[in-house]
């Protein structure tokens, strides 16, 4: 987590504009899943306004990195399971 944390500190101006790009784009896509997939609208709600949060600097860096940690089930579909997965795209986007 350490090298997450020095990440967002050393960010510049471009690492940040960059990472906001891709998260609205999936945002995008998972608002696309949310109209088709009505089945785990629950879940999906949850990946989207997460994000979204992220977007709008609601949630840290240090946060979304501790939530990255943890794990989900495969089936899980809660709408924790939705913030743990987007936290994951995040540090993904991160640390590829």
């Amino acid at each position: 987590m350490e090298k997450y944390k020095r990440y967002f500190s050393e960010a510049n101006d471009f690492n940040i504009t960059r990472i906001k790009s891709v998260v609205k784009n999936e945002i995008r896509k998972a608002n696309l899943r949310l109209r088709s997939d009505r089945e785990h609208i629950e879940y999906n709600q949850a990946y989207i306004d997460y994000l979204e949060d992220f977007i709008s600097n609601h949630i840290s860096h240090k946060d979304v990195a501790n939530l990255a940690l943890n794990k989900t089930d495969v089936y899980d579909d809660s709408s924790e399971a939705g913030q743990i997965e987007a936290s994951k795209f995040i540090m993904n986007i991160i640390n590829p």
